[in-house]
């Protein structure tokens, strides 16, 4: 009786994929990307406008801080509808006489020492803040900044503020609010909250 050893088929170890397979599996990645690219794209969208928020929270906080160690007034402003902002030096407080702060929009900041930067890209200020809203229903609309800027939002040497609401909107559906007390100058960011739709 003859025993029939099992065997194992032999591999040839340079057997590759076929020009098929190979489709096949880039056609399936290429599907599965597709499907999966609105939502990754909303991530991406939700990042990047909490990313800008904390980046605005960041420049609140410097330029009160700036203000405190120097002793300066100091304003922050922004451009509507793009994410361009600065933060300037509005007044020196050297001499006793200027103890009293100059009041919002009422003085004429210093060119020397501006920062101007801008908001990760897609990121944007929404409309007026709540001060230009409150100037507005005052009769004081004239005091909005020149070349389409905001009222400043100023920051005294005592760690006050003029306080603020600054709302972010992005890409996608969302929009976020930096909000800035009066009396402490804490920045404080908001949950993610759906855009709200344009009147």
């Amino acid at each position: 009786m003859a025993r029939h050893r099992y065997r194992r088929p032999s591999v040839d170890p340079r057997r590759g994929f076929t020009l098929l397979e190979l489709i096949v599996v880039l056609a399936v990645l290429a599907v599965v990307a597709a499907l999966s690219w609105p939502a990754v794209r909303g991530l991406l969208a939700k990042s990047q406008l909490q990313n800008a928020a904390k980046q605005l929270r960041a420049a609140l906080v410097r330029a009160r801080l700036n203000a405190m160690e120097s002793s300066t007034v100091r304003q922050f402003r922004y451009e509507p509808g793009t994410g361009r902002y600065e933060v300037s030096v509005v007044a020196t407080l050297d001499a006793p006489e200027d103890a009293g702060f100059p009041a919002a929009g009422s003085a004429e900041p210093s060119r020397k020492g501006v920062v101007v930067d801008a908001l990760p890209g897609g990121v944007v200020f929404e409309g007026a803040s709540a001060l230009d809203d409150l100037l507005g229903e005052a009769g004081l609309a004239e005091d909005r900044g020149e070349g389409g800027w905001s009222a400043p939002v100023l920051f005294y040497p005592d760690g006050r503020t003029s306080g603020a609401r600054l709302r972010l909107t992005g890409r996608g559906d969302y929009g976020i609010e930096v909000a800035l007390r009066a009396v402490t100058g804490t920045a404080a960011i908001s949950r993610l909250e759906p855009a709200e739709p344009l009147p």
